[in-house]
């Protein structure tokens, strides 16, 4: 497997972010939570530098699905290992443009299960098509959530394509892990045997935090 960290550590730009992850991870998450002119400007001056220094997954904007499309025009064409997309509400919208581009684009675009419901209430609207999702597994919103991890992924296994960890404790997520989490984590990567590119993403905003949980993951 992969092991990479988002593009949200220190207060600077996404190019400057992978300055300090280059060294210590495979991948970045580039964390694209809206979509404006200035968010655009920013990676169209940074994005082939980008590329020249990690690989990347890209996560796109969780605010508006208008904004998710201006995304996913910009980054269709560029080089990644996964695209990740949050559901919206509006379940056929969404899944009429999930469809849409999934056939468009061959590589692996998946919807993540946020700190919320709606990824099993989108999976129940599908019915039967759920099964043509590809899905990137939140770890840390099973854990805030009170859900299994080993049922989501018995169910999802084969269309999992990334998967996020970060700890959560009664009112949040996105924290750092207590040591019964990492471990627990660690003996489920190890028994799911995955693959050597399969990305798995410390999504935790600390960059001290998140290089001392990838040595702690790294470990024995």
């Amino acid at each position: 497997m992969l092991i990479g960290a988002t593009s949200w550590q220190i207060n600077g730009s996404y190019l400057e972010n992978i300055e300090y992850l280059r060294e210590n991870f495979q991948f970045c998450e580039l964390l694209v939570y809206t979509w404006n002119k200035k968010t655009e400007k920013i990676l169209t001056k940074e994005i082939d530098e980008i590329q020249d220094r990690t690989k990347l997954t890209l996560h796109l904007p969780t605010d508006k699905l208008e904004n998710v499309k201006e995304a996913y025009e910009f980054f269709k064409d560029h080089d990644y290992l996964n695209m990740t997309l949050h559901p919206f509400i509006n379940f056929k919208a969404f899944a009429d443009f999930y469809f849409s581009i999934s056939e468009e684009n061959a590589r692996n675009i998946s919807v993540e299960n946020p700190e919320n419901d709606i990824f099993f209430e989108f999976c129940d609207y599908l019915r039967e098509e759920v099964s043509n999702l590809f899905i990137t597994m939140d770890y840390g919103h099973l854990l805030l959530d009170k859900r299994s991890v080993d049922a989501f992924y018995k169910r999802f296994s084969t269309q999992i394509t990334e998967i996020h960890f970060h700890g959560a404790n009664e009112k949040k997520s996105h924290c750092y892990p207590d040591q019964k989490t990492i471990d627990d984590f660690k003996n489920f990567l190890k028994d799911k045997k995955l693959s050597p590119d399969f990305p798995v993403c410390i999504e935790l905003f600390n960059l001290e935090e998140t290089k001392r949980l990838a040595e702690e993951l790294k470990s024995k």
